[in-house]
């Protein structure tokens, strides 16, 4: 159902039809498309409204709809340079893996160690090397290293996985969105409390496998780059880790900082966008 006063259109069926096409796109991306098809489509929507207001009713709208079939146009920011994307998602958790009918029983399960070695990390860079990764989809699949080379190959072109210059598997916008749940639910949320594998941003509340962390081994706090530029903006804080209660440590900006905080991931100069 769409929302009050916005007939659910043909602006909205061909809108939906790019972002199932494309699966995710940035922001910076639709918007343009957005308006080609408004232009093409029903120019006069344009008259009252602004095409960020009318690209958001577009999507509330559809998502109206479709979340009736278990999907959802979800919103994330990159977790550097903090720019917002569409990810099309299903929303039903315990099937989010193995609903996806592209792949087999044993592409599914090749995916999940994946997934496990590069979560499981003990270094926290929540990476897995290409060549490691190949290895593991050769032995699982038995293929060869050619053939899983061009499985790895699918499941980076797919969205699951992004490729550093290093060669180090990462997980993918796509899959930090979708897979939200099933990360949260299979390794659980670092705390001081229990013994999670996955950070939680303090600023945004989003997992966080590209970040810094607070250097005290005792604290947990963590911000996505730029959700800590956010942070040191606000002159209240004055740079103390938000957990001053019970931290001492001040993040870099303020005038007391004197040690590095930790690096979450792999390096982001490594990233290729």
């Amino acid at each position: 159902m769409a929302d009050e006063g916005t007939e659910y259109s043909e602006v909205h069926r061909v809108l939906l039809t790019y972002i199932i096409s494309v699966r995710y796109i940035s922001h910076s991306e639709l918007e343009p498309k957005f308006g080609t098809i408004v232009q093409k489509l029903n120019r006069e929507l344009l008259n009252d409204k602004t095409l960020e207001d009318l690209l958001q009713e577009h999507i509330t709208s559809i998502n109206s709809k479709v979340s009736l079939h278990g999907f959802k146009i979800d919103k994330i920011r990159h977790q550097v340079s903090g720019q917002l994307h569409y990810v099309l998602i299903n929303t039903v958790s315990n099937e989010v893996i193995k609903g996806n009918t592209n792949y087999s029983v044993n592409e599914l399960d090749t995916i999940k160690r994946i997934i496990d070695e590069l979560v499981e990390s003990s270094s926290i860079d929540f990476s897995i090397g290409v060549v490691n990764a190949t290895q593991k989809v050769s032995s699982g699949l038995n293929k060869t290293m050619k053939e899983a080379g061009s499985v790895i190959t699918k499941f980076i072109d797919d969205g699951w996985f992004s490729l550093t210059f290093n060669d180090r598997l990462i997980l993918s916008i796509r899959s930090l969105s979708e897979l939200k749940r099933y990360l949260i639910d299979r390794y659980g949320i670092v705390s001081s409390q229990t013994d999670g594998k996955i950070f939680s941003c303090y600023q945004c509340n989003e997992i966080n496998t590209l970040g810094l962390r607070c250097p005290m081994v005792y604290c947990q706090i963590n911000f996505h780059y730029k959700c800590l530029d956010i942070y040191m903006r606000n002159e209240t804080n004055k740079g103390r880790c938000p957990n001053y209660s019970n931290c001492s440590y001040h993040w870099p900006g303020s005038e007391l900082s004197n040690i590095d905080p930790k690096r979450i991931g792999v390096d982001p100069n490594s990233l290729y966008n």
